[in-house]
């Protein structure tokens, strides 16, 4: 469409932020701006987009293996079969060394070891990103200096196999944090091994669904769990209603998200207005032309429509208009059972009323699990923003103390739901808690541990989780 100069083009339907990726935002790590990104660009057009996404999908999920090594080979790997200090992390960080080893064939091998050449270089030039992001303010908050802060980053890496990064995100410039770094269980041996070791020891054919939606809300159902309800199906061009009218259906405000996908990515708020549909910042479309605009979309993406659903009246002024959610992470117990053994509040703030997640740039408050009550909230700490917050930074809501209203009840949901989904180990459940109590919107067969652990500056290899993460792993 050719627009005069001096006109401003007409916003897309789903156009939120105009601009695309910028280098520079991926070089600060901007990961709100790297997400909005992602889920603007639906058509493939924004080259660093693809290749962002490409590299990050590699370093999580690349090769064959089950097993993967992230970004360099662990230097742990060394002496990864001397006698350990018998500790669920421990096991736990063996585990995954030792199989990161026993995947490979002897070419492989031969190329783990030569991976520890690079070890140096590569861990060096991510000192040096991770001190330009973080480094300054460190040392304004500590005193420490960023060549101290460099040093002690070389030596997480090689001591407990933690990367430059993660030295900010689990703030181990702090003297009290340092003792706890053998118990930090890492991203990458979950998501790159061990999830994936527990999920083989699991036949396909009796693998029950979490990353499409469709498949578990509607396990979720003949369960007799209760979730965030399914209002219709576009898949290939056409809408297809779920057990409500058409007119219905159209007269209030509708949450869209893809039918298989994680993290939030390509979600909208579609608020109902008296002229039609808007999606936050972007055109008014009329009910009919928002249908179409479903369709174009779901020619290359199954798409899955739910009503909007609001946060109990006793947190409202936790939300900035999106819906916040508590992750609950429930483990298989020894016997069998089902417990709740980590969990967040999530919110999201500023530009963003979309979705809750830390790659939109929310904050999340830790749980005790047990009675309820909230922690101070932070960010993703890759860079500094947030920092620790104890009011919501756009309401003013009180976060820190706070007790969730109806928390046994959520609690005990997510328990009861992972005994429809018996063959998983682990589980992470997005929960909403309503005014009339507690739904799932969704399930994560391969919850982030960074999150919880990053949000209660805690390591969870010492915690009710990494004692059930080791002995699922001593018993497979």
């Amino acid at each position: 469409m050719h627009v005069p100069d001096g006109v401003a083009a007409p916003r897309r339907p789903d156009q939120i932020v105009t601009r695309k990726l910028r280098l520079r935002d991926v070089l600060r790590a901007d990961v709100p701006a790297i997400y909005g990104a992602l889920a603007r660009d639906r058509t493939g057009e924004d080259r660093l987009v693809r290749l962002t996404y490409r590299f990050v999908h590699w370093l999580e999920r690349g090769g064959r293996r089950a097993v993967q090594a992230y970004v360099v080979t662990p230097l742990p790997l060394l002496w990864a079969w001397r006698r350990g200090d018998g500790t669920w992390a421990g096991q736990v960080h063996k585990h995954y060394l030792r199989a990161l080893w026993r995947e490979q064939s002897a070419a492989r091998k031969a190329g783990l070891l030569l991976g520890l050449l690079t070890w140096l270089p590569i861990v060096l030039v991510m000192i040096a990103w991770s001190s330009w992001l973080n480094g300054s303010m460190v040392r304004r908050k500590t005193g420490k200096s960023v060549t101290r802060q460099a040093i002690e980053q070389l030596w997480f890496a090689a001591r407990y196999g933690m990367l430059p990064p993660w030295y900010y995100i689990f703030e181990m410039f702090e003297p009290r944090q340092q003792a706890k770094a053998p118990h930090y269980i890492h991203r990458y041996e979950l998501k790159n091994g061990l999830l994936q070791i527990l999920r083989r020891s699991v036949p396909a054919t009796l693998r029950s669904p979490t990353q499409n939606k469709i498949a578990f809300l509607r396990r979720c159902s003949k369960a007799g769990i209760r979730s965030v309800p399914n209002y219709a199906v576009v898949k290939g061009g056409r809408i297809q209603l779920r057990g409500i009218e058409r007119r219905q259906f159209l007269s209030q405000d509708l949450f869209v998200k893809p039918a298989r996908g994680r993290g939030g990515e390509g979600a909208g708020l579609w608020q109902r207005r008296p002229k039609g549909y808007r999606l936050q910042d972007g055109a008014t479309l009329s009910p009919q032309k928002l249908l179409k605009h479903l369709g174009r979309l779901s020619r290359t993406k199954t798409l899955l429509v739910q009503p909007r659903v609001r946060n109990h009246s006793a947190i409202a002024d936790l939300s900035n208009g999106a819906l916040c959610t508590a992750r609950i992470v429930t483990m298989r117990t020894e016997s069998g059972g089902y417990e709740a053994v980590c969990a967040l509040f999530r919110m999201a703030v500023g530009e963003n009323r979309q979705v809750d997640n830390f790659h939109a740039g929310g904050i999340a408050a830790p749980i005790d699990v047990l009675t309820g009550r909230l922690g101070a909230a932070t960010d993703w700490g890759l860079r500094p923003h947030h920092g620790w917050r104890t009011h919501h930074p756009d309401t003013g809501g009180q976060i820190e103390g706070r007790i969730l209203p109806l928390w046994a009840e959520t609690r005990a949901l997510a328990e009861r739901a992972h005994g429809a989904f018996e063959d998983r180990h682990v589980l992470g459940w997005d929960m909403a808690i309503l005014e009339d109590g507690p739904a799932i919107v969704e399930a994560n067969g391969g919850p982030d541990t960074d999150m919880h652990q990053r949000v209660s500056r805690e390591p969870l290899g010492n915690q009710r989780f990494g004692e059930l993460m080791a002995f699922h792993l001593r018993n497979l």
